[in-house]
């Protein structure tokens, strides 16, 4: 699973490296974003990873999901 910590901590060195804002603008969709794997619907790890990269790039932190997933 990826944890929520580690993901804003990716996204503050996205945004020290390249610009940007800091922060997260709804939580709500992060962790939705995160734990769609996890609800057993996905029958092995790479529809799971499919999922957590689908869920990341349609909100707004496009700059993180090469790098979380």
């Amino acid at each position: 699973m990826t944890d929520y910590l580690e993901v804003l901590a990716i996204h503050e060195a996205q945004i020290v490296c390249y610009g940007g804002s800091a922060g997260e603008r709804d939580v709500g969709l992060l962790e939705a974003a995160l734990f769609r794997p996890q609800t057993g619907y996905y029958s092995d790890l790479l529809a799971d990873a499919a999922a957590l990269w689908e869920s990341l790039s349609q909100n707004p932190r496009k700059r993180i999901i090469g790098l979380d997933t």
